[in-house]
């Protein structure tokens, strides 16, 4: 049996001790011995650098799926972790039974990343696919080639970092859009029994400004929306009330408030 060939690094180095590290007064005689950190690291198995990779690879695959990651719930990360293993194993035995490296990276693009930014569609599943490719020639042996497609996959770092990234600014900014138009539909109900409200609620007179109408309906709107299931979802008080109230009323916010309001105001005084 072939005997392992030593590692030809020192696995420690000699730093000169200092009486005072700021005055650098060298000891006489004295050294320090430590681990020499390039040793170290040189005796990091094959086997370990692809799943500290794998690892990696994993975590931002999550962070890339997440918005805000401190916030999101376990459940999520855990899905998002399966997946990850799912379509990393899912390649690897593809590899296994012959299918060219290619044509996995081309169904992984399109089964798992087609809706993610732009750049994600072509660097995420190359990345994946080099890993994997390593994983495999490990596997079987093949220890020299495992290590030319590792630093394949090493080389794609800064776009892997790019790609989380952006992906993170694009869910972010889905989110808001999502919230924003949650937010401006949720109270479509009291919108429309304000505007209702406008015309049915009207004195003889019209009404002689913005507020007068606010003030005067806020009651009335509170009262409908309170009884209503969307009470539930959304609780409103009669300063609340008010407030969205005279929000919509405020020229060029919202065009159906505005037209009800118009037709209804007194012709004595302007739009106020």
């Amino acid at each position: 049996m072939p005997q392992e060939l030593r590692n030809p690094l020192s696995p420690v180095h000699y730093r000169p001790e200092y009486l005072d590290d700021h005055k650098q007064i060298k000891m006489r005689g004295g050294f320090m011995i430590l681990h020499d950190h390039y040793y170290i690291i040189s005796e990091t198995s094959l086997r370990e650098r692809i799943e500290k990779f794998k690892e990696k690879l994993r975590e931002q695959y999550i962070d890339m799926l997440l918005v805000e990651r401190h916030q999101a719930e376990e459940a999520d990360e855990e899905k998002s972790l399966v997946e990850f293993d799912r379509l990393y194993n899912g390649a690897l035995d593809m590899l296994r039974e012959n299918t060219s490296a290619s044509e996995v990276e081309r169904h992984l693009r399109i089964e798992a990343f087609s809706e993610l930014a732009s750049s994600t569609i072509v660097t995420f599943p190359r990345a994946m696919m080099w890993l994997a490719c390593a994983d495999l020639l490990e596997e079987c042996k093949h220890h020299d080639k495992s290590w030319s497609t590792l630093l394949e996959f090493k080389g794609l770092g800064h776009d892997i970092k790019t790609c989380v990234e952006e992906n993170i600014n694009l869910n972010k900014s889905n989110a808001k859009k999502a919230y924003g138009q949650l937010s401006a539909s949720r109270y479509d109900n009291v919108k429309e029994s304000f505007i209702r409200l406008l015309s049915s609620e009207a004195p003889p007179e019209g009404w002689k400004t913005k507020g007068h109408a606010a003030s005067s309906l806020s009651e009335k709107v509170l009262s409908e929306h309170n009884n209503s299931p969307y009470s539930a979802i959304y609780p409103l008080d009669r300063k609340e009330a008010e407030t969205k109230l005279n929000t919509w009323l405020r020229k060029g916010i919202d065009a159906d408030v505005e037209k009800a309001y118009v037709a209804n105001m007194s012709r004595k005084t302007s739009s106020r």
